[in-house]
């Protein structure tokens, strides 16, 4: 009987010290320093409660211009044409737009502006413009891809789903 215990608990035992107890397969982490945009410029941009995060339409413009060169899209040069009409600054509010299909095509292009520190982020607690943001890429072990953005004392303020998972 005794063996039989032990064998149950040394098999359960090495169950659970096999499975993972996190999803994450791979972090990154990377400090940002962001570059001023051009008072002059019209930008575009998002806000939540915490920031109101903006870029400059040019750079945006390009970005799509670079996808359309790969693969003609009407939908995504009606995107170029839209931003090219833009007379005053566009703002998509984050709890209005998180999730609709428009938004998540802006939200890849916000993403790859944030990366490269292509942004002016005003942090809304004391409405000051921030200098340096930290980035953390995780993708877990179904495939899902999520970037985190923090302020530098660690809160963060803005999360962008990248991929799906499994």
């Amino acid at each position: 009987m005794n063996r039989k215990i032990g064998t149950l608990l040394l098999t359960l035992i090495f169950g659970l010290t096999s499975c993972s107890s996190s999803f994450i397969a791979r972090t990154k982490n990377k400090n940002i320093k962001l570059k001023e945009i051009d008072e002059k410029s019209i930008k575009v941009g998002t806000e939540n409660e915490k920031a109101l995060i903006l870029f400059d339409k040019n750079e945006l413009v390009i970005l799509f211009q670079n996808d359309l060169a790969d693969f003609y899209d009407q939908r995504v040069q009606n995107k170029i044409n839209e931003l090219n009409s833009l007379k005053s600054d566009l703002i998509f509010p984050e709890n209005e737009w998180k999730g609709k299909l428009e938004f998540t095509e802006y939200e890849l292009k916000f993403l790859e502006l944030l990366k490269a520190g292509k942004a002016e982020i005003i942090d809304k607690r004391n409405r000051e413009k921030v200098e340096r943001i930290k980035y953390t890429f995780i993708m877990d072990k179904l495939g899902g891809q999520d970037g985190y953005f923090n302020f530098k004392n660690g809160e963060e303020f803005y999360r962008i789903l990248i991929a799906l998972g499994e």
